[in-house]
């Protein structure tokens, strides 16, 4: 279903906060005159008082400017709404008037008395749950730069959203509705017929047709391909150059931090995935073997299902009622907030050509947390929501029992809430009577469990070659790219290739490597810590110790948080649990496809 023929309720509604430009720019000149005022406190900041009071009034104002950007978040929904996108125009054109304004008062913090100043934080009822905002600053005093190279750096650090834009315009705008003939048959080359298609087709007689739509479906990143690396290779090189600029030894002390999840975390974390290669090589020949693919064997063939149900076919509704009773195991309170984030008109759930592709939840302090998706009417929709759904109530936790900036956390905590509801709706869905759903559901749990581990380890190593490869002044070319790709050791060697070039272009789909640079280790890592949580919860049937967690937000360190509650980073075992589980599910699918047959 499209996102222009559904009701307004299953679609963000953002009108009601600037229903007139007249309004967004009452705002936007408040936000930029309330900034221009705080200029009055330059070289007066040594005060303690006074600093609070430029500090209050600072956060106040950022207030206005949350609202503004809440209201563009419209864009990632409708990239072709002319009201907001014309709003979007004046507000990027107009804070540009700020670039500068404000790098004096870094070099005015950093001459206070830092043991005194923390003191004083501490002990100020207005101030002191930004305690570890400002020692996380003072931590980083020595990558910041002198006032006149930093002030110099804001007016052109727009550069890389630049490219951020070019990337976004190249994914997911200018596309134009095309149609795919095969055998006389005309095909959409959109997300849904592309998932009915990959999953729903017969095995043997419509292989060609899985491999030939997905080639085609992926011709426009092909077309680009050379667009997209140096896209990626100008991302990576001002990000270098950043980490050279401001004294850190290399690129991976910019995306890492010494004193949390580090270099020790991560390789423990890759030498982890490495044992989970061969348990997944035994689910890929269950394919092989189930469908009788004797002659070719694609990773096109590996969405089709074991066995189809009549049942499977699953409306917003009836998706919303599934995961209401899967979390209300988890308590009053949980349920509370999984009912306000499930309100009309706060979950976009419709694709459309001029929306984005990815699932993702928008949280706010102030006003609604948003969600995004594209609703395929199946199995793979429910586990995508009950996702976004736990990032959407953590947050809720975090806003009731952590005072800002507390209430918000590191990607590496935001991802644990998520899954673990994955895990929960999962184990709920495997104790049905029903074979072929249960076998669905084994299915795509292990998908899902391997994707965050396996497939975020294969392209956080793929990033670490193209940082490395920058950092000692090379270019990246497609040519480099096929190497990299070709090398890495994570490849499992099993399948056919429709098209050997497929697998040098179809990445640039992955929008965290061009967005968030080292972000896709943390599913991986998070997958392993909510399967921790689940193990819990499931050994205790008590969610307090999960609640818990979820009422801490920010308010410690991603390591130290996981260590209070029991998960090791710098151990190897500690990921064991997760791969004995995906090892679990797979002789678990083996046992009930035998019986089946």
């Amino acid at each position: 279903m499209k996102r222009e023929l559904v009701a307004k309720e299953y679609k963000w509604n953002l009108n009601n906060i600037y229903k007139t430009k007249k309004d967004f720019l009452k705002d936007l000149n408040k936000y930029i005159k309330g900034n221009k005022k705080l200029l009055k406190y330059k070289n007066k900041l040594s005060d303690f008082l006074t600093y609070k009071k430029f500090f209050l009034e600072n956060e106040k104002i950022n207030e206005i400017n949350d609202k503004l950007r809440y209201f563009l978040n419209i864009l990632d929904v409708e990239q072709n709404n002319s009201f907001a996108q014309e709003l979007d125009a004046i507000y990027n054109q107009k804070v540009v008037e700020l670039d500068g304004m404000f790098t004096w008062v870094t070099e005015e913090v950093k001459s206070f008395n830092q043991k005194e100043f923390l003191k004083k934080v501490e002990n100020d009822k207005d101030l002191n749950s930004y305690k570890k905002f400002f020692v996380d600053f003072y931590k980083n005093l020595n990558y910041i730069l002198p006032y006149k190279e930093r002030n110099l750096l804001s007016r052109v650090s727009n550069s890389s959203s630049i490219i951020y834009e070019m990337y976004s315009a190249l994914i997911y705008k200018d596309k134009k509705r095309k149609k795919f003939i095969f055998k006389d048959k005309k095909y959409d080359l959109d997300e849904t017929t592309y998932a009915k298609i990959l999953a729903d087709t017969k095995p043997i007689e419509d292989q060609i047709l899985r491999a030939k739509y997905s080639y085609e479906f992926k011709q426009e990143l092909n077309n680009k391909k050379h667009t997209f690396i140096k896209l990626y290779d100008a991302l990576t090189r001002e990000n270098i150059e950043y980490a050279n600029l401001i004294g850190k030894k290399n690129f991976f002390d910019l995306f890492f931090d010494k004193d949390d999840f580090y270099k020790s975390h991560l390789f423990t974390l890759l030498e982890a995935s490495k044992s989970a290669k061969e348990v997944y090589r035994e689910y890929l020949k269950i394919y092989k073997d189930f469908f009788g693919f004797t002659d070719k064997f694609y990773n096109t063939d590996t969405s089709l299902k074991f066995v189809k149900s009549n049942k499977d076919i699953i409306d917003v509704e009836k998706g919303k009622d599934i995961i209401k009773k899967v979390c209300s195991k988890l308590g009053n309170e949980y349920l509370l907030f999984l009912n306000k984030s499930l309100e009309n008109y706060k979950i976009d759930y419709y694709e459309s050509e001029n929306k984005s592709t990815d699932a993702f939840t928008i949280p706010s302090d102030k006003y609604d947390n948003l969600i995004s998706m594209n609703w395929t009417e199946n199995w793979e929709s429910v586990y995508t929501l009950i996702h976004e759904l736990g990032h959407a109530v953590h947050f809720e936790f975090a806003k009731k029992y952590q005072p800002k900036p507390l209430n918000n956390f590191d990607n590496l905590i935001a991802e644990i809430a998520s899954t673990f509801n994955e895990h929960l709706l999962s184990d709920e869905l495997l104790n049905t009577n029903n074979k072929n759903l249960k076998i669905n559901i084994l299915q795509n749990n292990i998908d899902f469990v391997s994707l965050n581990f396996l497939s975020s380890t294969l392209w956080t190593k793929f990033e670490l070659e193209v940082y490395k490869l920058i950092e000692n002044k090379e270019v990246l070319n497609y040519t480099k790219i096929k190497k990299i790709i070709d090398n890495m050791e994570s490849k499992i060697k099993i399948f056919n290739e429709y098209d050997k070039d497929m697998k040098y272009y179809e990445w640039f789909n992955i929008s965290h490597l061009y967005e968030e640079p080292f972000y896709l280790f943390k599913y991986a890592v998070t997958v392993a810590i909510s399967y921790h949580f689940f193990l819990d919860f499931k050994k205790t049937n008590d969610s307090t110790n999960y609640l818990n967690f979820l009422k801490e937000g920010g308010s410690l360190d991603p390591i130290e948080l996981f260590k209070k509650y029991g998960f090791d980073c710098t151990k190897k075992e500690s990921y064991d649990p997760l791969i004995k589980h995906i090892e679990n599910l797979i002789n678990n699918l083996k046992q009930e496809l035998k019986e089946l047959n």
